[in-house]
């Protein structure tokens, strides 16, 4: 991997140096595939064009181009939705999945609304069931939110993951990092890029995700809040 030093000049202009130029090139990553991993090998030697910056919103950066990776830095109280409000502002979504720790009251109010208006398309919300001084809050939310949303299928799982995936009709974007769906003014870190493959990759281990979660406790409700798999402790209708 290139390593490289900035003065953080702003984002939008070393985005089109980068893209230009092609300067900043990530390194092949080798490894095996597993069962779940059956799909193009690209996805293990993946070039994206790498951008990086701090930022205080994320209308500071523009969409990422296909191929184009931002890293980002957030200097002020950050919401991980944001993401989502600002591709709405000029694209059409049509799929989106979501997998985060831990989630205010808010921001599943507004996942909840979007989701039921089918601005989101259908939505597949991954949380985890780990235990933490909030997870009798986080669950409520959960219920009391999304398991009448015929547009949610709920997922509860051993997940540590914070992720967003988010399907326009033109483009396939991806948010990876440190923030869940709450606003805090701490510092997060966060990777926003634009790539099909790297989608599929992990739409793939979601949708697959009995195949990787099946000695811990899990529980699955489909789209009409049926179980799929899984006991009832979570939800109580």
């Amino acid at each position: 991997m290139m390593f490289f030093n900035t003065k953080f000049m702003p984002i939008i202009k070393r985005r089109k140096k980068a893209l230009s130029k092609n300067e900043f090139i990530l390194q092949e990553n080798s490894g095996s595939k597993t069962d779940l991993e059956e799909f193009d090998d690209e996805i293990l030697r993946h070039f994206p064009v790498i951008s990086f910056g701090l930022i205080d919103r994320v209308n500071e950066i523009g969409l990422p181009l296909y191929n184009e990776q931002i890293r980002l830095v957030t200097k002020k109280s950050f919401n991980a939705l944001e993401f989502i409000k600002y591709i709405l502002g000029f694209e059409k979504i049509i799929e989106t999945y979501i997998c985060v720790y831990s989630i205010d009251s808010n921001s599943g109010s507004i996942i909840n609304h979007l989701a039921e208006k089918g601005i989101l398309g259908n939505t597949v919300f991954l949380i985890s069931n780990l235990k933490n001084p909030a997870y009798r809050q986080k669950y409520a939310i959960v219920r009391e939110k999304f398991i009448k949303n015929s547009r949610i299928k709920l997922i509860f799982a051993a997940s540590h993951a914070k992720l967003m995936l988010i399907k326009t009709e033109r483009n396939h974007y991806v948010v990876e990092g440190s923030m869940n769906l709450s606003s805090n003014s701490r510092i997060e870190q966060c990777l926003f890029e634009n790539n099909q493959t790297v989608y599929n990759f992990h739409k793939q281990w979601i949708d697959n995700i009995e195949e990787i979660a099946t000695d811990r406790e899990l529980a699955i409700y489909d789209f009409n809040g049926e179980k799929i798999k899984g006991n009832n402790k979570y939800i109580q209708r």
